[in-house]
């Protein structure tokens, strides 16, 4: 009876041992097998160029309008471009990236999407003006030249006041006959409020 209790405490010992040897044995060739990483990554986000700088057409009804977007110099130009020529691409020194063609309907569609704009209109103080009221004003003007450069002065203040979104391109896109598309001007909208703040009007 003691000698087989003496073999059953011998096995006991000799399976904890050989146990002990064996997770000892597997611990150390994993530990030598797991390397730490060299470096660590850095939370660094890819960083987006700035758009090449462009020139656009922008054909309303019978008027043209030049709008050169300077996203090197934050800064937007509108140039008069009724009676200007356009060859190889450019136009009076600006190149012509794009053409959006579109009727007073669009121009009141992108106006009422800023929320109006004000205007010096028979009145010594700016009076906000909806999209429907800013066309039916051209459609009845005979001198035209100058209320018109007064509405893209005033779109261009209010979109350094509100912004342009992504959705306010869409819908340029979609209202309107154009070449520019979605995925060319899916960044211009974090530039717009900015270079809407320096305008410089040529004519």
């Amino acid at each position: 009876m003691v000698k087989r209790v003496q073999k059953y405490l011998s096995a006991v010992v000799i399976s904890v041992i050989c146990a002990v040897i064996f997770i000892g044995i597997g611990y150390l060739y994993i530990s030598a097998n797991i390397k730490q990483a060299e470096g660590k990554s850095e939370s660094v986000p890819y960083a987006v160029s700035v758009p090449e700088n462009v020139g656009i057409m922008f054909e309303i009804n019978d008027s043209k309008s030049l709008i050169y977007l300077n996203f090197e110099e934050q800064s937007i130009t509108y140039l008069n471009a009724d009676d200007k020529s356009a060859n190889n691409g450019s136009c009076c020194g600006y190149p012509l990236d794009y053409r959006i063609s579109a009727d007073y309907e669009f121009l009141s569609g992108l106006i009422d999407r800023l929320g109006g704009i004000e205007l010096y209109y028979e009145s010594t103080v700016p009076l906000n003006f909806t999209g429907v009221q800013v066309t039916d004003l051209l459609s009845h003007t005979v001198e035209r030249e100058s209320l018109r450069k007064s509405i893209i002065i005033s779109i261009i203040e209010k979109i350094s006041l509100v912004g342009f979104s992504r959705s306010d391109f869409a819908f340029i896109i979609e209202n309107s006959s154009t070449d520019l598309t979605v995925p060319e001007c899916y960044y211009w909208n974090e530039y717009m409020k900015n270079m809407c703040m320096k305008p410089h009007i040529v004519n």
